[in-house]
C-alpha cells in the first residue's frame, strides 16, 4: 500500500504539473520530501512499538519471570528473565523420579541454572545452604570466578522442596522474616496442610535424594571433571552427591561443614565460639566499652541470671526474657550480625527493653528470608533440619538448644524443638563412605572457629573421611559461619583491613578450581582478619541506626 502510494505521488502528480516549471525542477526534491516523511513516520512507530515492548517486559518482569512462564517446560534451556538474552546465562527444569529408589514413582521438577562457557571444560556445581535455601544467591559468586577463568561452566541447582523446583509452600505463607522467627502456631497449621497434600511423599524431600538429583544434571556433562563448592548445609548435600562414585568429580571445597545426624545437634560446643567473641570484643576499644565485662564467666552469668529472672527483675517482661534466650545466639551467626552481640549485652546490663526489643528487630530486616512459592522453603528447611542435623530420639523431650551443662552456662533455650514436633520422622539414609579412601579428590574444608552453627569437631570429623595426603583443613579463629554467602557493602560497615579477608577467600577459591593439580597459596589465611565483632566502624554505625530507630 505504501509503494502504491509513494508510486502515485512521484509519477502521476509530477506529470500533471510538468507546464509548470518550478514543479519541473522540483519533481526529484518534491517525491525524496515525500519519502523521507514516510520513512520518519515509519521509523517513529517502530521505536514506539520498541518502547511498548520493552515497558511489557518490564511490567512482566515485576510481576512474574520467564522462570514461572516455563515452570512446565522441562529439559530444555531458556532465559532465566525477560532481560536476559546472554548465552552465558540459561536456567532448565529437569524432571526426576520423587523417589530414585522407584524410577516409576511420580516426577517432580529440579532447578538449575547455569552460568558460564556454553562450551566448557570443566564443570562446577555450587551447593547452597540452608535446608531450604535458593541457588540465586551464589550467582554472584559464579559471575566473579567465571570472569576470572572463562573455561568453566557453574551449575547452580535448586534443592528439591525449595525455589524453583518442585517447592513446599503453603498458600498463605507468603512472609519476609528471619528463619528463626517463624510463629511455631502458624508454621505447624502449614505442616499439616503439606502432610495432607503430599502424605508419606514428604520423606522424599531429603538430602539423600537431592544428592541423587546432581547425578542427574552431571549426566549432561558425562566426560568433564567436576568441582564442588559447598556450604553450610549445602556441605551435607555434597556427602550425598559424594556417596555415589562418580569418577569425574575431582575436587570439593567444603565451607563451614555439618556433618549428618553426628551426636546431638543441640548438644554442640558453643561455648569456645562464644569465647571467640568475648576475647575479639576485648581487644576492641569501642567494643570492649560496650561490653563492660571483666571476665568470660560474667558474660555466662549475664545470660544465665536474665533467663533465671535473676537480673532486671522489674525491668524486663516475660516476652524480651524469652527472645533474648531463644534468639541472642543467632546474633553471632554470621559475620555482619556479630557487632549486635555486643549491643544487647549493653543493653541487657542496663535494663533497656526497648533497645534490646530494637536489636532483634533490626536483626531480622538485615537478615531476612523470603519465603513462599519459587523462595526459600522454611518447611523443607525443618523437614530436613530435625529428621536429619538434629537426633530427634535423643532430643524429643528436651527444650534445650545445647547440652544441659551449656543452657546451665548460658540459659539459651531453642525455639526449634516444638517446630520439630510438627514434622513427620522419616528414616535416614546412611552415607556410603567407604570408597572415598580409594578416590582421589582433593578436598579443600574451611572451618571458622566463631562459628555458632557448626563446630571443630564437625570439621575434624569430616576430614578424616577422605584421604589425608588429598586433602587440606583451614582453621580460621574469627570466622564464622558461612562467609561467602552473603555480599556486604564493606565501604561503610568495616574498615579496610576486612577487604583482605574477602580478598583471600576469593583467591582460594579461584584458584583451587582452576585446571590445576597444584593446590593453592593459602599464605593468605594466616593474618586473615574476619569481618567480625571488633569492628570499631559497625559498632558505631549500628548505634547510629538505633539512635534514629
Amino acid at each position: 500500500m505504501i509503494t502504491k502510494i509513494f508510486n502515485f505521488l512521484h509519477n502521476f502528480i509530477p506529470n500533471k504539473l510538468k507546464s509548470n516549471k518550478f514543479f519541473k525542477y522540483s519533481t526529484n526534491i518534491f517525491g525524496l520530501i515525500i519519502f523521507i516523511s514516510i520513512m520518519t513516520f515509519w521509523g517513529i512507530n517502530k521505536i514506539n512499538r520498541k518502547k511498548l515492548e520493552i515497558l511489557e517486559n518490564k511490567v512482566l518482569n515485576n510481576i512474574t519471570n520467564t522462570t514461572y512462564l516455563n515452570q512446565y517446560i522441562y529439559n530444555k534451556w531458556h532465559r532465566c528473565d525477560y532481560s536476559s538474552f546472554s548465552n552465558i546465562e540459561k536456567c532448565m527444569k529437569i524432571k526426576v523420579p520423587l523417589n530414585w529408589k522407584d524410577k516409576n514413582s511420580k516426577k517432580i521438577g529440579i532447578y538449575v541454572k547455569r552460568y558460564g562457557n556454553p562450551k566448557p571444560k570443566r564443570i562446577v556445581v555450587l551447593l547452597s545452604g540452608g535446608p531450604g535455601g535458593v541457588g540465586s544467591s551464589y550467582t554472584d559468586l559464579a559471575k566473579d570466578l567465571y570472569h576470572k577463568d572463562k573455561d568453566q561452566l557453574f551449575l547452580i541447582p535448586d534443592h528439591r522442596g525449595s525455589g524453583f523446583s518442585e517447592n513446599l509452600w503453603c498458600e498463605r505463607d507468603k512472609r519476609v522474616l528471619s528463619i528463626q522467627d517463624i510463629d511455631n502456631k502458624k508454621f505447624e497449621s502449614c505442616f499439616k496442610d503439606l502432610k495432607d497434600k503430599w502424605k508419606n511423599d514428604l520423606q522424599f524431600f531429603n538430602s539423600w535424594q537431592a544428592g541423587m538429583d546432581i547425578h542427574a544434571i552431571l549426566e549432561m556433562y558425562p566426560n568433564l571433571p567436576v568441582s564442588i563448592y559447598a556450604s553450610s548445609y549445602g556441605t551435607i548435600w555434597a556427602q550425598r552427591v559424594l556417596s555415589k562414585k562418580n569418577t569425574n568429580i575431582q575436587k570439593v571445597y567444603l565451607e563451614s561443614p555439618i556433618l549428618l545426624r553426628h551426636g546431638n545437634f543441640y548438644d554442640r560446643n558453643v561455648e569456645d565460639p562464644i569465647k571467640v567473641f568475648y576475647e575479639s570484643c576485648k581487644e576492641s576499644p569501642y567494643c570492649s566499652e560496650k561490653m563492660n565485662l571483666n571476665s568470660f564467666d560474667d558474660l555466662k552469668n549475664l545470660f544465665k541470671n536474665v533467663h533465671n529472672h535473676e537480673h532486671c527483675r522489674h525491668n524486663l517482661s516475660n516476652e524480651v526474657r524469652e527472645i533474648i534466650s531463644k534468639k541472642s545466639i543467632w546474633l553471632l551467626q554470621y559475620n555482619y550480625t556479630a557487632p549486635l552481640f555486643a549491643f544487647l549485652i549493653s543493653s541487657i546490663k542496663s535494663c533497656d527493653e526497648h533497645q534490646i526489643k530494637n536489636i532483634f528487630k533490626y536483626k531480622n530486616e538485615i537478615n531476612i528470608t523470603e519465603i513462599g512459592n519459587y523462595k526459600y522453603s522454611s518447611y523443607l528447611h525443618y523437614n530436613i533440619f530435625c529428621n536429619e542435623i538434629t537426633n530427634r530420639k535423643l532430643t524429643k523431650n528436651d527444650k534445650y538448644l545445647y547440652s544441659k551443662n551449656s543452657s546451665n552456662h548460658f540459659g539459651f533455650v531453642d525455639n526449634s524443638v516444638e517446630k520439630c514436633s510438627a514434622v513427620p520422622e522419616y528414616e535416614v539414609e546412611k552415607n556410603n563412605f567407604s570408597f572415598l579412601k580409594d578416590s582421589s579428590y582433593k578436598t579443600l574444608i574451611v572451618h571458622g572457629e566463631a562459628d555458632t552453627s557448626t563446630t571443630r569437631e564437625y570439621a575434624l570429623a569430616l576430614k578424616t573421611k577422605f584421604i589425608e595426603e588429598n586433602t587440606k583443613f583451614i582453621s580460621i579463629k574469627k570466622l564464622a559461619h558461612i562467609p561467602l554467602a552473603f555480599r556486604i557493602n564493606y565501604d561503610e560497615f568495616f574498615e579496610d583491613k576486612y577487604h583482605e579477608a574477602e580478598k583471600c577467600r576469593f583467591h582460594i577459591l579461584s584458584e583451587f578450581f582452576k585446571d590445576t593439580k597444584d593446590w593453592p597459596d593459602l599464605t593468605c589465611t594466616e593474618n586473615i582478619y574476619p569481618p567480625i565483632y571488633s569492628s570499631d566502624n559497625a559498632l558505631k554505625l549500628y548505634e547510629k541506626i538505633f539512635n534514629n530507630i
